[in-house]
């Protein structure tokens, strides 16, 4: 074969699996989270979540700074991040080709890897969605391609270290928790370098190989650490609380729980292979390299997105995977039966599996903010328009924290603490999802003045027999600490009208002078949050 017929082969399967990606398309609440970041910093109030509150909120600085140069170019901020998604994807496909080339595999592995991982659902889906994930995977995978071509050198080339610490230092500057992946790769280039003869050399290395690296992230600590007054980002302290033992058994099912729905039987492959792998330098690095990463989604517990967290780790084990099946199993009929049944597990999973041990769906991460569906996008915007041309927007409160935040333009306490200091810290312990382990207390939203508490919205259509004096209590809008006795006397329960014959429901919790002149101008319906008649004002 040619290595135009090879390349031209390699590319049509890039395509292929590039248009499935593209049939799986969604968007998700917590990219929104991001495009808040981007739109406060291109408008000149600083990379902030509420304009004048310098919380670091997010954990990917990269693509949130990637997208604010779409933003800032005129493009929509939900379809620039499915394009630049599409792209690292199509690019995280044509690295791993040549990742397991390196590996010494023939072309009919090499595709085999491309097609495992690009028919994997979660790896497809995640091409878009609105977050980083599929940018974090085209990195890792292009820092390990460099460290391969570094390790096989005699003498590392210049242009292999330089590419190496770029790819490095913005892998990490895109997520932190790359550094998992990085760090056997780092010790293998540094292994490459210190073997050499030449003191001189190896210290021209080590400035190339981690130079950019250290600069990038350097550079982004110093500022941000200046910039928010501290090192590790709010999210951090969001997410501790949890017992270790209950997240580790946590991260446990969320592991069992992805190879139960994929069926992934073909593991066994790699498991009776297992010495090949331990005497193959290559396989044995990746397999040390997958390990870590696995463990570390143990140690955090997972997540609450449909194995989010897995994304840059199923390539890699699709190339360990096609490596054992086509360099040690020459059974033609065994690789096929291999492939076919990961492509029917996919399947299987994408048809069957729904919401499990608190891990929600693409479809479900899709119908939050799908008009069809909870619509948070139309929420966020009803929002807007009720206060519109007010002099001092209200302040709402919301557990979910994207979609109604951006397309409301109204500042809001994020009630999980992602986005809000005072809850990451001495919120409630309230573990919901992995992931979601605080929330703000009563007192905390009281004494910030809030106006709409939203929480998790709650809409519902006119035509069902609904009465929200009797179906609403203050466990619908996340207070788990107070009673109705102690909500302010003039407080109340608010509907507010939605296109398609729906309607939201909020507390009203501190009055607010251009939500009461909405109220009355449009009659909207109000009960006493202590109780008492409707009334329409």
């Amino acid at each position: 074969m040619t290595p135009r017929s090879r390349q031209s082969i390699t590319l049509g399967i890039m395509l292929a699996l590039t248009a499935l990606a593209f049939s799986h398309r969604f968007i998700q609440d917590d990219a929104y989270i991001s495009f808040v970041y981007a739109r406060n910093f291109i408008e000149g109030h600083g990379l902030v979540f509420n304009i004048g509150e310098r919380v670091e909120g997010f954990t990917n600085p990269l693509w949130t700074f990637l997208i604010a140069l779409g933003m800032l170019a005129g493009f929509e901020p939900a379809a620039f991040a499915m394009v630049l998604g599409l792209l690292f994807f199509s690019l995280s496909l044509l690295t791993l080709e040549r990742i397991v080339a390196a590996m010494g595999a023939r072309p009919l592995a090499c595709w085999a890897a491309m097609i495992v991982a690009g028919t994997n659902y979660t790896f497809s889906a995640y091409a878009t969605g609105g977050l980083e994930t599929s940018l974090v995977s085209a990195l890792v995978l292009l820092a390990l391609f460099h460290t391969q071509r570094i390790a096989a050198s005699a003498t590392p080339e210049l242009l292999q270290l330089l590419a190496f610490s770029l790819y490095s230092g913005l892998a990490l500057l895109t997520r932190l928790d790359t550094a998992v992946f990085l760090t056997p790769m780092m010790a293998r280039v540094g292994w490459s370098i210190i073997t050499q003869p030449d003191p001189a050399l190896r210290l021209r290395a080590a400035a190339a190989a981690y130079g950019i690296s250290a600069a990038l992230l350097g550079g982004w600590m110093a500022w941000k650490t200046g910039y928010y007054g501290e090192l590790l980002p709010n999210t951090w302290y969001a997410k501790r609380g949890a017992e270790l033992g209950s997240t580790l058994i946590q991260g446990a099912t969320y592991l069992y729980t992805f190879a139960h729905s994929y069926l992934l039987i073909a593991l066994f492959v790699p498991l009776a292979r297992g010495r090949e792998i331990l005497q193959d330098r290559h396989a044995r690095w990746l397999l040390l390299i997958i390990t870590l990463w696995l463990a570390y989604v143990v140690y955090v517990g997972g997540g609450f997105m449909e194995f989010r967290f897995l994304v840059p780790v199923i390539p890699l084990g699709a190339a360990l995977l096609c490596w054992v099946l086509f360099e040690c199993i020459d059974v033609r009929w065994v690789q096929g039966l291999v492939v076919i049944s990961l492509i029917a597990g996919s399947i299987h999973h994408r048809e069957s599996f729904e919401f499990e041990a608190g891990i929600e769906s693409v479809a479900a991460l899709e119908q939050h903010v799908h008009p069809a569906a909870q619509d948070w996008i139309g929420v966020g915007q009803v929002l807007g328009d009720l206060t519109a041309g007010a002099a001092q927007p209200p302040l709402i409160a919301v557990t979910a924290a994207g979609a109604i935040p951006y397309f409301s333009r109204l500042p809001a306490i994020d009630m999980l603490g992602l986005n809000d200091a005072f809850i990451a810290r001495h919120g409630l312990r309230y573990h919901t999802q992995p992931g979601h382990e605080r929330l703000a207390p009563y007192r905390y939203l009281d004494e910030r003045g809030v106006n709409l508490i939203i929480a998790h919205p709650l809409v519902v259509s006119q035509d069902l027999q609904f009465d929200p004096r009797t179906s609403i209590g203050l466990r619908q809008f996340r207070i788990a600490d107070a009673d109705p006795s102690m909500l302010p006397p003039d407080s109340a329960l608010l509907e507010i009208p939605m296109p398609g014959r729906r309607l939201l429901y909020a507390l009203y919790l501190h009055r607010h002078p251009a939500i009461d002149r909405t109220i009355v101008r449009d009659k909207l319906r109000t009960w006493p949050a202590q109780g008492g008649a409707p009334s329409a004002r």
